[in-house]
């Protein structure tokens, strides 16, 4: 599995043309590796991290990125990302290394862990060192279905299923 690394996590684009940029080469990435039908190399699993989503990206923007994206994705996929603009956001590294914090203070220390709205799967990935050996299985679900397959190749041996929550 990847590991959402201090370094890498301070790759991930915040400015919104390098987002848009990361997210093509993302999706680029991905479906040359499914296309391909094999598993991500170390490389390129950390381009596929660097996919932010769409949320807050700015109307003007996505006008002139929707007809890139249209060469890319499948119609649905292009109406879903069109759709999250104003809801799609990804949790921080930083806040995601908070929430382990709290967690070890209140005794977690491993399981069986669910990510219910998993988008990439960033909470897999920065799950702190000393956890990891007491994960007996990560469940992570996402409706997106650029997200989830960006989450299955880079967590490999979690069980990420793309689909929405309820099925």
């Amino acid at each position: 599995n990847f590991a959402l690394t201090n370094e890498v996590a301070a790759s991930i684009p915040t400015k919104e043309s390098e987002r848009v940029s990361a997210n093509i080469d993302a999706i680029k990435t991905m479906k040359n590796i499914m296309g391909d039908g094999r598993i991500a190399t170390p490389e390129e699993q950390a381009m596929l991290a660097k996919y932010t989503g769409w949320g807050g990206i700015a109307s003007k923007t996505w006008d002139k990125t929707e007809s890139k994206l249209s060469e890319l994705l499948t119609p649905e996929e292009v109406e879903t990302a069109k759709a999250s603009l104003t809801d799609a956001y990804y949790t921080s590294p930083s806040i995601i290394g908070a929430i382990y914090n709290g967690l070890s203070k209140i005794g977690f220390n491993g399981g069986r862990l669910l990510e219910p709205s998993a988008g990439t799967g960033r909470f897999i990935g920065a799950m702190p060192s000393n956890m990891l050996p007491s994960v007996k299985n990560w469940m992570a679900v996402e409706l997106d279905t650029v997200s989830g397959n960006i989450a299955k190749l880079l967590y490999p041996n979690a069980d990420v299923r793309v689909n929405s929550f309820e099925k």
